[in-house]
């Protein structure tokens, strides 16, 4: 092999690699962007985190499962629970929350996602026999 046609394959290695390495950088920027792009707390520190939520109330809570939308707009969140377990509709207390006040003092307090919340249909377990009381 001439040293000329050595010198060729490896400059044709080395555009295929560059290639390479450009596809996967693109790949990479589509990638961040589609996920930013679908998650509200992209970047953020979740909600969750801020007001030290714990896990139990996290994994009850949609806002987690929902992660496209601020918990300023998602129903049944487990801070707009009242203390008779109303649904969840009331965001008044948005706006004294500091993760409304750190990422959304802009947007309206609005509920987008209904249906998704913490369910509130089935509220205790009597104490004798293990009924189950309605609200």
């Amino acid at each position: 092999m001439a040293e000329g046609e050595y010198k060729d394959g490896i400059d044709e290695e080395l555009e295929f690699l560059q290639f390479i390495v450009n596809e996967k950088a693109r790949y990479a920027e589509r990638y961040i962007e589609e996920h930013r792009r679908n998650n509200f707390w992209f970047r953020r520190t979740p909600c969750w985190q801020l007001t030290n939520c714990p896990d139990s109330v996290k994994n009850a809570c949609p806002t987690p499962k929902y992660p496209a939308l601020p918990c300023w707009q998602i129903e049944g969140t487990y801070c707009k629970l009242d203390e008779r377990h109303a649904g969840g509709l009331d965001t008044s207390i948005c706006r004294l929350c500091p993760v409304y006040k750190q990422y959304g003092s802009c947007s309206p307090l609005q509920i987008k996602l209904f249906c998704s919340g913490i369910d509130t249909s089935i509220t205790t377990v009597a104490k004798s026999g293990g009924t189950r009381i309605l609200n």
